[in-house]
């Protein structure tokens, strides 16, 4: 749909601005990756990491394209929302993968093991991030007599706060009628 007015949802210019603009805040100002770009020596590593990056972001596109074809292709006789066997659009690839692999034991909880490790992996990188970031610039700027053995628990303490307000702002994300993702595109 190539209607140009901003109002419209999933057209292809919302996708093109919208995905511009969040991909240049992912890459731009986002926390993780300046820092990684910091820790490169010099400019060159910084281009190449972000090059590497943008081809495991590709795979990782490319892939999800590829599963949302697949399971168009196989589910479009029958919609297993639709027919109640899941009770949200998001619980589709579990089923999906259920479906395929269940004859094979063990492969659905190897699938829902790498899904929940990336996930947390992600999540506890952006939570100590945070933390960290608190103690650099707010922390220790006001409060330069401080031990490092302080400052370490003071960061500590700051991931639990953090992960805490992450876990309580899911919950109460959970009670949204659309959903965190449908709310950001609207």
């Amino acid at each position: 749909d190539f209607d140009p007015d901003p109002r419209r949802r999933y057209t292809f210019w919302t996708f093109v601005v919208g995905g511009t603009i969040l991909w240049l805040s992912m890459y731009g100002v986002n926390q993780a990756q300046v820092q990684r770009y910091v820790a490169c020596k010099t400019e060159s590593q910084a281009r190449l990491a972000i090059l590497v990056n943008q081809l495991g972001l590709w795979v990782i596109v490319t892939s999800a394209a590829a599963c949302g074809i697949i399971m168009f292709a196989l589910y479009r006789g029958c919609d297993p929302v639709k027919a109640g066997h899941v009770s949200a659009p998001d619980q589709m690839m579990p089923y999906m993968v259920l479906d395929i692999f269940q004859t094979y034991p063990g492969v659905p909880g190897l699938f829902l093991s790498a899904a929940f490790s990336g996930t947390l992996s992600t999540v506890s990188t952006s939570i100590n991030a945070m933390a960290a970031v608190t103690v650099e610039d707010i922390i220790k700027p006001r409060m330069k007599m401080q031990s490092e053995k302080k400052l370490i628990l003071i960061s500590k303490g700051l991931s639990l706060l953090y992960g805490t307000a992450c876990v309580i702002f899911a919950a109460l994300a959970s009670l949204l009628g659309g959903g965190v993702l449908q709310g950001s595109f609207t």
